[in-house]
């Protein structure tokens, strides 16, 4: 499923030293208006550092939009997301995230507008996390 937005205007509030939140507000292509939210890490003189998406299926539009400019329209797949549940990527309600386990490929169309595709984590990634909270657990057990 490919969605297309264009990016009204993009917003950053910092909550704390070297961590804000950006506001992306968009239109999609049937003229609604949505804004999505990401948590930002700033460095030197505030610049963003790295974007994180606050639920990992807007993962692929807060990359895009990242990287986008103001007015740009840009166009994402959520094919790869249709089977995930919109879990949050956030530990234990602090405003810290887990790094995503999964690579994101950008790429732009014929009328420029920016293009994301990501792939999940593979099955190898998904048993070393499984076998690696195993063995915490064990660990914690005695």
């Amino acid at each position: 499923m490919n969605k297309t937005y264009t990016l009204q205007k993009a917003q950053l509030t910092e909550v704390e030293k070297n961590n804000a939140i950006m506001h992306y507000h968009l239109i999609d292509d049937k003229g609604n208006q949505r804004v999505v939210h990401a948590v930002a890490k700033l460095g030197c003189r505030k610049k963003i550092k790295s974007v994180q998406a606050k639920y990992y299926r807007e993962t692929p539009l807060v990359d895009v939009l990242s990287q986008a400019k103001v007015q740009q329209r840009v166009e994402v797949s959520y094919t790869k997301f249709n089977k995930h549940p919109r879990i949050s990527l956030l530990k234990d309600g602090r405003k810290t995230f887990v790094d995503p386990m999964f690579k994101v490929a950008d790429d732009e169309t014929k009328d420029g507008a920016l293009i994301s595709s990501i792939e999940p984590p593979n099955y190898l990634t998904l048993a070393l996390l499984a076998l690696s909270a195993f063995m915490l657990w064990a660990v914690i057990q005695l």
